[in-house]
């Protein structure tokens, strides 16, 4: 940082890196819940282990940059008037556009079409989500089915008396797993 810098410019600057970082960071874990779709779809448990791992890992750091961005929004609303310096009391950031709506014109149109992807990756992330968390939830409660199914049929056959000879011969049956 030069000495002479203007701090409203430099704190455009460090949001407008922050909106960029968490729109890829976004758009990798919107990445990551397509991957776990298409491992419920298969039910590949090894491959759903891995992309929790990496949403798990992905949300952290969209968590850090989180309270970057709105470290730096508190400090920019600040210098620009938005928000009354008060001893130490911590005040709600202000929200993005009203930041964009006092910046300089030059960054008024850098960051009005970030915030913008930004918004949109962060919907389309949480639809994602939210389809692909159903699609897990029914698998759960098919699985859960089966293996009740399963049990129940175990736990009523008596096929087998004390001495391990066959003690009925009634009808043999049968499960449905493709309901």
């Amino acid at each position: 940082m030069s000495r002479h810098a203007d701090p409203i410019i430099e704190g455009f600057a460090a949001l407008e890196q922050t909106l960029v970082a968490q729109e890829t960071g976004y758009r990798a874990l919107r990445a990551s819940v397509e991957a776990r779709r298409d491992a419920i779809r298969v039910a590949d448990l090894e491959r759903l282990k891995g992309t929790l791992d990496h949403e798990r890992v992905a949300i952290a750091r969209l968590g850090e940059l989180d309270r970057k961005r709105t470290e730096i929004a508190v400090n920019l609303a600040r210098r620009l008037g938005l928000l009354a310096t008060q001893g130490g009391r911590n005040q709600a950031p202000p929200a993005l556009s009203d930041l964009i709506a006092k910046a300089p014109t030059e960054w008024r149109e850098r960051l009005g079409p970030i915030a913008s992807r930004l918004r949109d990756e962060i919907n389309a992330t949480r639809h994602e989500s939210g389809v692909v968390r159903d699609a897990a939830e029914r698998l759960a409660q098919h699985v859960a089915g089966i293996l009740q199914s399963v049990s129940s049929a175990f736990a009523t056959t008596r096929t087998y008396g004390r001495a391990g000879r066959f003690a009925t011969a009634g009808a043999i049956r049968s499960i449905d797993i493709r309901s």
